[in-house]
């Protein structure tokens, strides 16, 4: 069944073709595959879906690497606010500084 046309190229009966024609939306392309091909297409979604699965790991592994990168940013952030409040303190303890609103 070719998109767009009421054409059909087909190896078959005419009850494949009425068989087609039943289940065609609109003017939409219907393709049946052999088995061969169908196998063929099976074999490239494994891989396919082997691939993702790697990807899926090594995202795992750069998801963990990032919250340890983000745990040591917090605790350094932290480590920082606590001496810049010390020097705003010492500063204007020792007069170098003064408070603005």
């Amino acid at each position: 069944m070719n998109a767009g046309t009421d054409s059909n190229t087909m190896n078959g009966s005419l009850d494949d073709i009425a068989r087609a024609n039943a289940l065609r939306v609109g003017r939409e392309a219907l393709l049946k595959a052999t088995p061969t091909a169908a196998a063929a297409v099976g074999e490239q979604q494994e891989e396919l879906g082997r691939q993702q699965d790697a990807l899926g790991r090594r995202q795992d592994e750069l998801g963990k690497q990032q919250d340890v990168l983000g745990r040591e940013q917090d605790r350094l952030a932290a480590e920082a606010e606590i001496k810049f409040r010390a020097l705003v303190r010492d500063a204007l303890g020792r007069g170098l500084a003064q408070r603005v609103n």
